[in-house]
């Protein structure tokens, strides 16, 4: 029974003083998803970046003719001013790991990502099937 209540003493002030974890955490807001819930901010960011993707993607020709099927893997930030940039590109050929990187410099600058308020960078990784096709988006 001592034992019992020193192990209740033990724990109590992990117990009585555990600290909230209420961190204000905002991801990358593009311009047209900014009247969206706070919820919905990441869904609608997702959304965007793959629909910059399909307009301005374009496959090789020799690969199209070839009928060539696979995906394109692409790790890249958000940084700290808004600006995206891809740090790594997994691809068959060096024509699509080109043509990932080129699309990545056309995207428009947007609102960094915040952590407690303070802009910080974020990474995504994001994998696009070819043939291209916008049912392959959230596979």
């Amino acid at each position: 029974m001592k034992y019992w209540k020193f192990v209740t003493l033990l724990c109590f002030p992990f117990f009585g003083f555990a600290q909230e974890s209420n961190i204000n955490e905002q991801p990358p807001v593009f311009e047209s998803c900014k009247e969206q819930p706070f919820e919905a901010i990441q869904k609608c960011f997702d959304i965007k970046v793959f629909d910059l993707l399909f307009k301005n993607f374009i496959v090789p020709e020799r690969l199209v003719e070839e009928g060539y099927r696979g995906e394109v893997i692409v790790l890249f930030e958000v940084e700290k001013e808004g600006t995206f940039r891809v740090l790594y590109v997994d691809a068959i050929t060096a024509e699509l790991k080109a043509e990932a990187i080129r699309v990545f410099q056309t995207f428009p600058q947007i609102a960094p990502a915040t952590y407690n308020g303070i802009p910080t960078y974020k990474q995504y990784s994001i994998k696009l099937k070819i043939p291209l096709g916008r049912s392959n988006c959230f596979d």
